[in-house]
Order: structure tokens, then C-alpha cells, then sequence
């Protein structure tokens, strides 16, 4: 999934969205399954050093996006490994992303929308 499914996405409302349900979905499994031999996690990273902004095609001006919010994929790989082994149902990796859920609670949603617009040029 993605730290997009815990906030409005302008400019990306399809995937923020779509990212919402498997962030949903996957806490849900993690839950019903929890008596089980299976185990289920969602990886909720930030901006990973990938080529996925140029595929994807985001509108997002790259350049725009400030340095300390990108993660290098090795570390949400290390993370990723960790908080599967230890059961966790959600994993977000970079203590940038863990502190921004924490205002993502406490500030109005408002706010947040226009945050996340201005940090991807919107």
C-alpha cells in the first residue's frame, strides 16, 4: 500500500483511494486471520527512490518534493522484513512517515489536503 491510503491525495484521488482500501483490507485480514498460520501486513511507504514517479506519470513535479521525504528502498525493504517478522499488521516505514501519521490524526483533514497539494505542486 502506501502512506497515501491515510490521506487525500490531490492530483492522485484514484490511487490515495485505491491505496485506502488495501490499507483497509489488509488490517481486516491481518485480524480475521490472526488465529491462523497465515500472516498478513501492509507496507505503508512514502516516497521511495524507484522509478515508479515517471511511470506512473503522477503530475507530480519530482524536483518539488522535499529530499528528507524520500526513503531509500533498501531501508523499507530492512523495515518491511522486520515488521513482518514481528506480526505487525501495519509497517510504515521512515520516522518522517510514522511522525506524519501522528499530524495526519491530530490536524484537520482540510489542512492535510492542502499540505499534501502544495508538497506535490498543487
Amino acid at each position: 500500500s502506501s502512506v497515501a491510503s491515510f490521506q487525500s491525495g490531490p492530483g492522485m484521488a484514484v490511487y490515495s483511494a485505491t491505496k485506502a482500501f488495501v490499507t483497509s483490507f489488509s488490517e481486516a485480514l491481518h485480524e480475521e486471520l490472526r488465529k491462523s498460520p497465515v500472516h498478513v501486513s501492509a507496507l505503508c511507504p512514502g516516497f521511495v527512490r524507484t522509478e515508479f514517479q515517471e511511470v506512473a506519470q503522477t503530475g507530480a513535479e519530482i524536483d518539488s518534493i522535499p529530499k528528507f521525504m524520500w526513503l531509500n528502498i533498501a531501508n523499507v525493504v530492512s523495515e518491511a522484513l522486520a515488521g513482518t517478522a514481528k506480526g505487525k499488521a501495519l509497517i510504515v516505514p521512515g520516522t518522517q512517515y510514522k511522525s506524519m501519521l501522528m499530524w495526519v490524526r491530530l490536524v484537520p483533514r482540510v489542512v492535510m489536503r492542502r499540505v499534501s497539494g502544495k508538497i506535490v505542486g498543487i
